[in-house]
């Protein structure tokens, strides 16, 4: 979502356009039957939030929104937060919340809401595909896609749709893995047990909670497909505000998220991330995130941007999955990341050959020398201790110290709540019913973070039987 043209602060209506930019992809991988149906599953989800059916126009892969006046949203935004921002959000998150259902297939949309100003409905062609998130994404603007890439397209989006469907029912959950640092002396001076020292923070890596035999998949690689179709900025945010709740349940303790690259842009959701974190230094000075270093930014001058606010307000970056390959250590430098991780292929190639023993003290000390505190990632051994001990690492994070654990941090399971989910207005009986469903479609953005999961009381939604859950920040149940 990104506004073009800004649009007016007046109570005037306003013109939007709705780009869905999948549709173009979607007519080799699945034809214009299903994109029919996509479309017509966003108008009667633009209805169910109350818009007339009159003021909505179709224009090829384009909606239009004639006339749409943000007051009938504004009432959803809390006091205090960005108020501008609010319907855009509320419009986009009833559109791709739920996956398009067409027979036998299904899909998840990607949305972007524009407010047009003063241009006009015919002069659309001139702005179309100029906002940015269609970046990173796997959109083919031709009209015929090879049999290899529909293939491996329609795996992609099974893959990444049954993750989705994972988060939108309750089923993700975070696992803990600390990232500890070594004790000076430690392995190689004949130090105790594994020669590390104290936590330097727990990694959140996602896990599911509910499993079943017949719908078993790796979430890693579901996570790959979700990058791979531009689909990642939902699941990024649901896990970032689910380990800011965990950090202010836990206090004491640091913890890591992993973003993906595309996350990192101009989006008005940050606005929501930074206003909660300056109000709340101890959780920012505990909040380290992770971004993969083969990651691409969509923008590079706006991502370094948001890295630095980040980091002003105490929060530390992590580098992850580094590798020595020409020009891959560029974006260290831009980066000026706190906390750099070597990549575990990297340890694995240093115990087998000595040259690549000589790499890894290299790329630790060069890495170092940037002033980043240096993790070797995959130590599964006594030898791989060894070995990083020896090549100066300040820190290590492998199955050798400890398996990620669901219950090894906290006394509850940490789920991770939807960040999109959203009541359905057809579902909501009278008076206040529609205001709630648009406020809990806001949580996206941060600006109303409600969970999206029930408590410890064993409510609907809860990861594992009766053990407790936690989702958003507890402030947001107060704020509810």
């Amino acid at each position: 979502m990104h506004d073009i043209i800004e649009p007016s602060h007046s109570d005037m209506p306003l013109d939007l356009a709705i780009w869905l930019p999948p549709l173009q992809a979607w007519r080799s991988v699945y034809g214009n039957g299903f994109c029919d149906e996509a479309m017509q599953a966003c108008m009667d989800r633009l209805k169910g939030l109350g818009i007339d059916a009159q003021s909505l126009e179709r224009a090829g892969d384009t909606l239009l929104v004639r006339g749409f006046d943000p007051r009938t949203l504004a009432d959803t935004v809390l006091p205090g937060h960005h108020a501008r921002h609010g319907w855009m959000h509320a419009l986009e998150s009833a559109l791709v919340s739920e996956p398009v259902v067409h027979g036998s297939r299904q899909a998840y949309l990607r949305a972007e809401v524009q407010a047009l100003g003063c241009v006009s409905f015919a002069g659309l062609h001139e702005i179309r595909g100029k906002g940015h998130a269609t970046a990173g994404g796997q959109d083919m603007a031709v009209r015929r896609m090879p049999a290899r890439l529909i293939k491996g397209y329609q795996a992609d989006m099974q893959l990444a749709g049954r993750l989705l469907d994972d988060l939108r029912l309750g089923h993700l959950a975070l696992a803990f893995q600390p990232v500890t640092l070594l004790e000076p002396g430690g392995m190689a001076g004949g130090g105790s047990g594994t020669g590390t020292g104290r936590t330097l923070y727990h990694e959140c890596l996602l896990r599911r909670s509910v499993f079943s035999a017949y719908d078993n998949y790796a979430v890693p690689h579901a996570i790959e497909a979700l990058e791979r179709l531009g689909l990642a900025a939902r699941l990024d945010r649901s896990v970032l505000w689910s380990v800011i709740g965990a950090l202010e349940m836990k206090t004491g303790h640091s913890l890591g998220c992993n973003l993906s690259a595309a996350s990192f842009c101009d989006e008005a959701w940050w606005e929501g991330v930074f206003d909660y974190l300056e109000e709340r230094p101890e959780i920012a000075q505990r909040l380290v995130l992770e971004i993969t270093e083969t990651g691409v930014f969509p923008c590079e001058k706006a991502a370094l941007g948001l890295v630095r606010h980040l980091q002003i307000l105490g929060v530390r970056v992590a580098l992850d999955d580094i590798v020595p390959r020409r020009g891959g250590l560029d974006i260290l430098g831009k980066l000026r990341a706190n906390i750099v991780k070597i990549d575990k292929s990297v340890l694995d190639q240093s115990l087998q050959a000595r040259p690549s023993a000589r790499m890894l003290q290299g790329l630790i000390s060069l890495c170092a020398d940037r002033g980043a505190c240096v993790i070797v990632e995959g130590v599964e051994s006594a030898q791989g201790m060894e070995a990083v001990a020896l090549a100066g690492a300040h820190g290590v994070q492998g199955f050798f110290i400890a398996r990620p654990s669901l219950h090894g941090l906290l006394d509850q399971v940490v789920c991770v709540a939807d960040v999109l989910e959203v009541l359905q207005a057809s579902e909501a009986q009278e008076g206040d019913a529609l205001d709630m469903a648009l406020s809990m479609a806001l949580s996206w953005s941060g600006m109303d973070r409600v969970p999206a999961l029930s408590a410890a009381d064993g409510g609907t939604g809860g990861a594992v039987g009766a053990v407790g859950t936690v989702g958003a920040p507890a402030s947001a149940l107060s704020a509810a």
